[in-house]
């Protein structure tokens, strides 16, 4: 049985890796419970969500957005990260994105930015950071768009790929994340899970081993090629939430992180997000800085984000 690599004790289920740990309590979060390595579990999709989804595709579809593929790189034996980074306006790079890409790039990752930009020049700036990949997009599409494109791009150029799939919407990783991941015995790998909407992962931070063209043929009603979307509601109800479930029905899939029941349905990253870390957890939201601000603590969390040793955001 693999060991729990955030330490600590917890009640183990019965017949599974799975246990159930307590996020400390802070000054203004609540200790909650929280379950580590949660095998997947599809639930029965409603008619009326399905009805939702198929509104939502007819209304919202776009044309894929836009883009140039700048430079791969191989490497040959190397875990890959996809990093979808939003970055609409020239100027310095945002400090989010530096921080990730540095930390990825110590931990051994392989790192293929997708730049959403409003011009092919600002990928300058992020090929002096010492890239193994690049590709540019226009600004449309969302962050699934720039999944799509590279995912296809690593399996096009090296066929089978292990990769880290991620967005710039989570500070971090403020843990190693390869203890983590070598931790999860599944083929596909959330970071976090939820039970909105329906039980899935949250989509800022997940793992594919050996992503292949079946990979892609298999998921392909979830990395769209030919349409992308342009509002957070139809990524949500026609990707997000969907990816999990159409994973599992070809792999074994999993997250790290989870509710500790299907009745739980506490959005860990945004109720005790301190807590979250304290145990191991590799992200912070960026919307605790931005969108939330008014939620958070700034004065706390501005302090947790520098001792974990990020730049500041502004």
């Amino acid at each position: 049985m693999m060991q729990d690599p955030a330490g600590g004790s917890g009640d183990q289920r019965a017949g599974s890796l799975t246990t159930i740990v307590t996020l400390p309590a802070t000054p203004t979060e609540p200790s909650r419970p929280i379950a580590r390595r949660i095998p997947f579990v599809p639930d029965r999709v409603a008619p009326a969500l399905r009805a939702k989804r198929l509104a939502a595709f007819v209304r919202r579809a776009r044309r894929f957005p836009n883009h140039r593929q700048l430079f791969l790189h191989p490497r040959p034996g190397r875990r890959w990260a996809v990093l979808f980074c939003y970055q609409p306006e020239p100027g310095p790079i945002d400090p989010g994105h530096r921080f990730t890409i540095a930390r990825l790039q110590t931990e051994g990752f392989a790192v293929l930015v997708v730049l959403a930009a409003r011009e092919a020049a600002q990928g300058d700036a992020y090929s002096a950071l010492g890239l193994d990949g690049l590709i540019v997009k226009g600004l449309s599409g969302y962050d699934f768009s720039g999944y799509t494109l590279g995912l296809k791009a690593l399996v096009a150029a090296f066929g089978t790929v292990d990769v880290l799939v991620m967005n710039d919407s989570v500070l971090g990783p403020f843990h190693p994340l390869t203890p983590l991941i070598d931790s999860a015995p599944w083929a596909f790998t959330g970071f976090l899970s939820n039970n909105g909407v329906e039980p899935h992962f949250n989509s800022f931070a997940f793992f594919i081993r050996q992503a292949d063209r079946r990979f892609l043929r298999r998921m392909r009603s979830v990395f769209l090629n030919r349409i992308a979307f342009d509002g957070q509601s139809p990524v949500a109800y026609l990707q997000e939430t969907r990816m999990a479930r159409v994973a599992a029905r070809h792999y074994t899939a999993g997250s790290l992180f989870g509710p500790v029941s299907r009745q739980d349905m506490t959005f860990h990253y945004l109720e005790n997000p301190e807590g979250l870390v304290a145990i191991g957890y590799p992200f912070l939201k960026k919307s605790i800085f931005t969108k939330f601000a008014d939620t958070f603590d700034q004065r706390r969390y501005t302090a947790l984000l520098a001792g974990l040793g990020h730049d500041p955001l502004i």
